[in-house]
């Protein structure tokens, strides 16, 4: 939960470094790791509601 909340914060930062920056190239590689701490920290989000929720906690398909 740490390095999510982590995640977070280092994003937005480099989001704000992205607005703030002017040069095109700085620009897209800040946008770039805004992103992909973004999707890392939705994705750790999502794991860590797996891991909390249990395997009862999922729907089972039963076939007949």
């Amino acid at each position: 939960m740490t390095l999510l909340i982590i995640a977070i914060v280092v994003g937005v930062l480099a989001l704000v470094l992205a607005i703030k920056v002017t040069k095109l190239v700085a620009k897209l590689i800040f946008l770039l790791i805004a992103v992909a701490l973004g999707l890392a920290a939705y994705f750790a989000y999502q794991h860590h509601q797996d891991q909390s929720s249990g395997p009862s906690a999922r729907p089972t398909l039963s076939v007949r």
